[in-house]
């Protein structure tokens, strides 16, 4: 995947106030044309870590399952994919309830040799977002 070497407070302004579908839908594109991991400062990590937009469901299952694939394979720890603990960040809530859909229950290598350099922040994300489907179901 290119860096994003774009420029400066208009290209984060820019980021930041994309519509929610054409958000998603400008990172699904990425996502597809560039499997794997996501690399840090590229264009793809910075929409994701910059903006406020929700995550729809079919962007989160892509990262979340890029990512755990990636771990599942991982037989040492990289410094490279260190600024994934950013992009494991939950992602904002939907603006109306019922918008994100269900994502399906991953199952993590936890005998992956790297999973115990990960496993805080995957459970942490888990929470939340267990959490945040709790409430949305008691809002209804």
């Amino acid at each position: 995947m290119r860096r994003y070497r774009g420029g400066g407070s208009a290209g984060k302004l820019l980021m930041e106030n994309l519509p929610d579908p054409v958000f998603n839908e400008i990172a699904l594109q990425h996502l597809k044309q560039n499997p794997g991991f996501i690399e840090e400062k590229s264009f793809l990590y910075l929409l994701l870590c910059q903006g406020e937009q929700p995550w729809g469901r079919a962007l989160a299952q892509l990262v979340l399952t890029g990512f755990q694939q990636w771990l599942s394979g991982a037989r040492a720890y990289y410094w490279n994919l260190w600024h994934y603990k950013r992009i494991l960040v939950p992602p904002p809530l939907p603006r109306r309830a019922g918008t994100a859909g269900k994502l399906p229950r991953l199952s993590w290598d936890t005998r992956s040799p790297v999973w115990h350099r990960w496993e805080k922040d995957v459970e942490w994300l888990l929470r939340v977002l267990a959490f945040r489907k709790e409430m949305q179901e008691a809002m209804k």
